[in-house]
């Protein structure tokens, strides 16, 4: 989905405001997204954006580098082809390697 990159972003980033500024008020206001998580799963605000820096945290430390390592060498891989053949070679490579993951 497009834009989809920027909804995680920006929900990541309410989350990780509202966890601090929950620790200063209790009453603080809730964001957005944050809201919609509580609103889709039930649950407390705070638990909902503790959920999802937690979430981001471990793609992070788990296949989120590796997913990336592997997008760019098949993009290059794709963009340095010269024919057709080279194309699907390197595309066939690429899923491979997303494969592995």
């Amino acid at each position: 989905m497009a834009g989809q990159d920027m909804v995680y972003a920006a929900k990541l980033a309410q989350a990780q405001a509202y966890v601090t500024a929950h620790a200063a008020d209790a009453d603080a206001p809730v964001p957005a997204y944050v809201a919609a998580d509580v609103a889709a799963v039930g649950g407390t605000a705070l638990a909902a954006a503790q959920a999802i820096a937690a979430a981001a945290q471990a793609f992070h430390d788990g296949a989120g580098p590796a997913i990336e390592q592997a997008r760019r060498v098949g993009k290059l891989a794709v963009q340095a082809a010269s024919d057709a053949e080279e194309i699907q070679a390197a595309l066939a490579s690429a899923l491979a390697a997303l494969g592995a993951i």
